[in-house]
């Protein structure tokens, strides 16, 4: 008992678990674990997690099968279902999410998926109760139904979670076609703020625990989610050389340079946890009272770290949202943001664009999805014209610049139900050394992703005849959605504005070939 650091006062309820179970079950043979589990949830006086310990040093626990609690409920949760095509289908998509279908997939965490099962069960539930027994049944009309009463957040969780559950069964060949694939969905993405300052000064005076001081500068300082925090192992803490690594599955591990003040605080509570736990073994750089004596080595829950900062009297998300924030108002650089922080581009440009947002692109109000910034804008491209889009810590990466007279058109294009205010695309044209003659051949538009502004991304590949007939350039565009249109071609149904910059040009004696950067700034039905 000394050696692990329990306290005598706290160690009676263990005792008195051993000694129910011990004289219900005897010792002769081993003690199954859900026995002792079910014994302790009876009452709060008794105590389990050490008898469990215990019991399995010497050899008389008869242990459980391990599962997570989350993927359990979960399935308790599809195996409620009212009908039991829709549990199967959610059984089905259960599997998937843990990377357990037919084809090998990346597997999710547990509290992903209990949180996709439970999004989905109203909606398949009303569904049931509308007639449908089948998820071949269900259509397009059917989901934009079950997401329009919704808003917000509501909204988008049951659009990630409906998205997520028919593209699984689609791989798993279990309906014929995805509805969800077309349905988007419009939201408004909140912009980063800062804290008062009133709720930040002497936030590390309010506790005296080395533990949530340390969490605490952590989060405040260095931006550190609470998942890392509940990650961290003691192997990733390097003192002599001031460093913290973080571990981020799928990604690069991300390293953090500690100051001396935080160092001294991690030093702190590595004495403390060694005075209280000396044998422990949890690799884990935080424990608890629990997780330290626990030979099983579990990590601290997020409970844990969301009552730290519950006596500091703030959400740790905020704590971090503040740090980040404040950097990107000093610095505006996203490259540096992305690498304090271990942010995406993505996110570092748009803290940088929320502290300056005197430095967002011109055409632009918003990099959200607003429905009040989707409306229709023109430019006339004239070789005269010139223009340049800054953004931050990139440079110009949009310019208005001299183009052939046929190019001085704002063309159309069918976006298949994506609405966007900023995408980017490049277009090679082709056309003969007269530059007056527009080229005789077919633009193709394909829309995709574009993960660098976070709108959709059209390529354009002009198919254009030389002076004597022959193809000179030509490219084939493997994406499956695709739409085809004239070039010049007529305005008939979207609006995309673009701009031209030449980027040079080659000559292969019959034709001359150039080549243009097309940028659109906006896309509206």
């Amino acid at each position: 008992m000394r050696g692990r650091g329990w306290n005598t006062d706290s160690f009676s309820g263990s005792v008195r678990t051993l000694r129910i179970v011990t004289g219900h079950l005897g010792a002769e043979v081993p003690i199954q674990e859900t026995d002792i589990r079910a014994l302790t949830s009876m009452r709060t006086t008794l105590h389990g997690p050490r008898v469990v310990n215990y019991l399995r040093l010497r050899g008389l626990l008869e242990a459980q099968q391990p599962s997570d609690p989350c993927i359990a409920r979960a399935r308790q949760h599809a195996s409620t279902v009212s009908h039991p095509a829709f549990a199967a289908a959610l059984h089905a998509f259960i599997d998937v999410l843990l990377g357990q279908g037919s084809s090998s997939s990346r597997p999710r965490s547990p509290k992903t998926v209990e949180n996709y099962v439970v999004a989905v069960l109203p909606t398949l539930e009303a569904w049931t109760a509308d007639g449908l027994t089948d998820p071949r049944q269900i259509t397009k009309k059917h989901i934009e139904a079950a997401l329009d009463p919704l808003t917000g957040d509501q909204a988008r969780r049951l659009h990630t979670s409906l998205r997520s559950l028919f593209r699984a069964l689609k791989r798993e060949r279990l309906i014929f076609r995805d509805p969800a694939r077309g349905v988007s969905l419009t939201v408004s993405r909140p912009l980063p703020a800062a804290l008062p300052s009133d709720r930040l000064a002497g936030l590390l005076d309010k506790v005296d625990d080395p533990c949530d001081r340390l969490m605490a500068a952590l989060v405040a300082v260095y931006s550190l989610l609470p998942g890392q925090l509940v990650r961290l192992l003691r192997t990733d803490l390097n003192r002599s050389k001031g460093r913290l690594r973080l571990r981020r599955p799928g990604r690069m591990d991300h390293l953090v340079y500690l100051d001396a003040f935080t160092l001294r605080l991690a030093t702190a509570w590595e004495l403390q946890r060694h005075r209280r736990w000396p044998d422990s073994s949890n690799p884990h750089f935080f424990v608890t009272r629990n997780t330290a004596v626990d030979d099983s080595d579990p990590p601290i829950s997020a409970g844990v770290v969301q009552k730290t900062f519950e006596r500091l009297g703030l959400r740790a998300g905020a704590l971090r949202v503040d740090r980040i924030y404040d950097e990107a108002r000093h610095s505006a650089d996203p490259v540096r943001l992305m690498e304090l922080f271990g942010l995406s581009h993505l996110a570092a440009t748009r803290y940088v664009l929320s502290a300056h947002p005197e430095k967002s692109p011109r055409r632009a109000t918003t990099l959200g999805t607003d429905r009040a910034a989707r409306r229709r804008r023109t430019v006339s491209v004239s070789s005269s014209h010139y223009v340049e889009w800054h953004l931050p810590g990139y440079g110009p990466i949009l310019e208005l610049g001299v183009a052939p007279a046929w190019l001085q058109v704002s063309e159309q294009i069918p976006t298949t139900g994506r609405r966007t205010i900023m995408a980017n695309v490049t277009c090679f044209s082709v056309h003969p050394e007269q530059q007056s003659i527009p080229p005789d051949g077919t633009v193709f538009f394909t829309v995709g992703p574009d993960d660098r502004l976070g709108g959709a991304a059209i390529t354009a590949t002009v198919q254009a005849g030389s002076s004597s007939g022959r193809t000179v350039f030509a490219e084939v565009i493997q994406m499956a959605t695709r739409s085809q249109i004239d070039f010049p071609g007529p305005a008939t149904s979207h609006f995309l504005d673009i701009v031209v910059r030449n980027n040079g040009h080659v000559s292969d004696g019959a034709a001359t070939i150039d080549f243009y950067d097309v940028f659109i700034t906006s896309i509206t039905p």
